[in-house]
């Protein structure tokens, strides 16, 4: 070839992968194809160049076709999933040199590549494309080496050869802000009775050594650790009643009371008593604690309605009610804590996606369980607790008020009776007789059920 600047400019486009491209060639001896990886760097050589002969093939992959094939693990041909590539997207990820009836020692057919790849996608050639590219797919998966950590595109990337540190990085994207160079973990592959295990792990300082004297080959992964971060892991957020609400990055160490008092402290008409502190990862616990209460509950009338048992249909219709209320109920992910004072042998520490209210001075009570109507009845300083039943239309008959409690604000609770002192935003729980279900001690089953549908209706109250 007398003049490779037509090709040479093709394969310099950024799109193309840098790493890696592939050749195809029909051995004549042989009778088949052979497939070989190259660099980019090797490709645009004299010494490739006077390799190619009439009817060779090279494809030069773009980054963004290998990241789309290597991140599905299928070809094209695998459907219309998330990774498959259509043909139109294959025409403009993937550019095939195709040298096919070309004379590559001439010249002029060297600068008509790329219009005969044009005429050639006019009569159909994006179905060829691919299903060129769908026989070579294992072969270009088992070139690929892994990158993962602090680079701007962890993954795949196949490799020709070998390739220097400062190279496989670069294909990555190159390093994040936030790399810890000093610890950059290389780690050497080998086969061993039919396993691939590891072979060597190596710690690289690119602050000592420079990558490209770094030579990568045979099998490896490469791993660029993030530097560990003391001063910001998570972001949460506190509402209502402080000085200064709003978002706040917080460090490893930051505790509930670290964090109230960098926004302020309470504002004069803060509630403490009624905090509520939202855990994201304890919604799940939540969850799956209340729909394991319903089901024993479920199971266990389910053998009552096949009893014989007198006068049991009203408890066991209450009880199934509160079993389909607590499968509907809200989940809250409270933790109840006490945000007036510190803890020091025992520090509330936040976690990323925490939330914590505090509410104004709440001027309600809320009465749930064996009454007429579930109610939130206004509060007053010298309302009692029959004041409060009869806001909620009164016990039903089958209330059991020997066993009524009071849920209060910080989400701790005491028993109930006539000259109890109800303070603010608390909720009075009225479970329901038990005597025709005794022999199923549901007794217990049943307050706890109740205890969690109180305990998210105080959360929910308070939050709004």
């Amino acid at each position: 070839m007398h003049d490779n600047s037509e090709l040479s400019r093709i394969l310099g486009s950024p799109d193309i992968y840098p790493l890696f491209a592939l050749n195809v060639q029909y051995n004549k001896g042989d009778g088949f194809w052979t497939r070989d990886a190259v660099s980019l760097e090797d490709i645009k050589s004299p010494q490739f160049l006077n390799r190619l002969e009439p009817g060779s093939k090279v494809f030069a992959f773009t980054t963004q076709f290998l990241k789309n094939l290597l991140s599905s693990g299928s070809d094209s041909d695998s459907g219309s999933g998330s990774g498959s590539v259509s043909g139109s997207d294959a025409e403009q990820q993937f550019l095939g040199l195709q040298a096919s009836g070309l004379d590559l020692t001439d010249e002029r057919s060297t600068i008509n590549v790329q219009n005969e790849l044009i005429s050639n996608r006019i009569s159909g050639a994006n179905e060829a494309v691919e299903a060129n590219f769908s026989r070579d797919l294992q072969f270009i998966l088992s070139s690929s080496r892994y990158i993962s950590g602090a680079v701007e595109r962890p993954g795949f990337y196949p490799v020709s050869g070998s390739v220097t540190l400062s190279e496989l990085i670069a294909a990555a994207g190159g390093l994040t802000e936030n790399a810890d160079i000093t610890r950059i973990e290389l780690v050497k592959q080998k086969i061993y009775e039919g396993k691939i295990i590891a072979d060597d792990v190596t710690q690289i300082n690119l602050g000592k050594v420079d990558g490209n004297t770094i030579t990568l080959s045979n099998r490896y992964t490469l791993n660029v650790p993030s530097l560990i971060n003391e001063v910001a892991t998570g972001i949460v957020t506190l509402k209502g009643e402080v000085e200064r609400p709003g978002e706040y990055l917080i460090a490893r160490n930051d505790t509930l009371h670290d964090l109230i008092e960098r926004a302020g402290g309470f504002t004069p008409v803060a509630f403490p008593l009624g905090a509520v502190f939202t855990r994201e990862s304890l919604k799940d616990i939540q969850r799956d604690s209340n729909a394991l209460l319903a089901n024993q509950l479920e199971q266990a009338v389910l053998q009552v309605a096949q009893s014989d048992a007198a006068g049991a249909g009203e408890q066991v219709q209450a009880v199934l009610g509160y079993a389909r209320q607590l499968r509907s109920q809200e989940v809250t992910g409270r933790l109840s804590v006490n945000v007036t004072h510190s803890e020091i042998s025992a520090p509330v520490y936040l976690q990323s996606g925490d939330s914590i209210s505090i509410p104004k001075r709440p001027a309600h009570v809320s009465v749930i369980g064996s009454v007429q109507k579930d109610t939130v009845a206004s509060y007053g300083s010298g309302k009692r607790l029959y004041d409060y039943l009869s806001s909620a239309g009164g016990a039903n008959k089958i209330a059991d008020l020997k066993r009524a409690y009071i849920l209060l604000p910080n989400g701790e609770s005491t028993t109930a009776h006539h000259d109890s002192i109800i303070p603010p935003g608390s909720v009075i729980v009225i479970p329901p007789k038990t005597d025709r279900l005794s022999a199923l001690g549901l007794t217990d089953l049943i307050s706890r059920v109740l205890g969690n549908i109180a305990t998210s209706i105080l959360a929910i109250n308070n939050v709004r």
